[in-house]
């Protein structure tokens, strides 16, 4: 028997009975979405959680540091240079 057959059949029932159909799937298919919904949720929830890190990533992770602030610190004097070229050049 086919899907198609079967939709055959229960249009041919009466309108109470094909109600019934309409509400047994409607709430299949949302009992459906709302399963798959907390399945995801949950799972992002674990996805969430702080990794662990060791001593060589904390490591890496300092010396990003200081390398980001030496980078500042260059650029600042980067940026003095060129304003004070300008202004020789300027005069």
């Amino acid at each position: 028997m086919s899907i198609h057959d079967k939709i055959k059949k229960i249009r041919q029932k009466p309108e109470h009975i094909r109600a019934r159909y309409a509400w047994f799937f409607a709430i299949s298919g949302t009992l459906l979405v709302v399963f798959v919904w907390f399945m995801s949720l949950r799972a992002s929830q674990t996805e969430i959680k702080k990794p662990q890190l060791n001593e060589e990533q904390l490591q890496v992770f300092k010396d990003l540091g200081e390398q980001k602030k030496s980078m500042q610190e260059m650029s600042g004097k980067v940026k003095e240079s060129l304003e004070n070229q300008r202004e020789k050049t300027e005069l």
